[in-house]
């Protein structure tokens, strides 16, 4: 199974509930941040999805409180932004998902 940090976010579920599910289940996260309020409106939650993640660490997506309660899995991360690419390029842009992912990562995850 694989779990989107961002969709577990914006779907309000609980990290209590991560807790009951077999560990083995878990073998891929999608890596992504976004501001903690989650917009109402559809249009603008899809825009977001679409094209305004934040880097990891940067908004509030409780991502280490998930991925502490899961067992240690590949990553990837899933963060477009296209405000950010037209300003630093394609090339920069992944470069600063990959740094800040790799920062929070270590410094926030037991399982690193």
């Amino acid at each position: 199974m694989m779990l989107d940090v961002h969709h577990f976010h914006r779907a309000h579920d609980k990290l209590e509930d991560l807790d009951g599910l077999p560990k083995e289940w878990f073998r891929f996260g999608h890596l992504c941040d976004a501001q903690g309020e989650i917009p109402t409106d559809r249009a603008e939650m899809t825009r977001i999805l679409r094209e305004e993640r934040l880097y990891v660490g940067e908004g509030g997506v409780p991502i280490a409180d998930i991925f502490n309660r899961l067992p240690k899995m590949v990553y990837s991360i899933e963060l477009p932004n296209l405000a950010r690419a037209k300003e630093f390029g394609y090339a920069e842009h992944a470069f600063r998902c990959l740094e800040s992912a790799k920062k929070y990562m270590t410094a926030n995850l037991r399982h690193i």
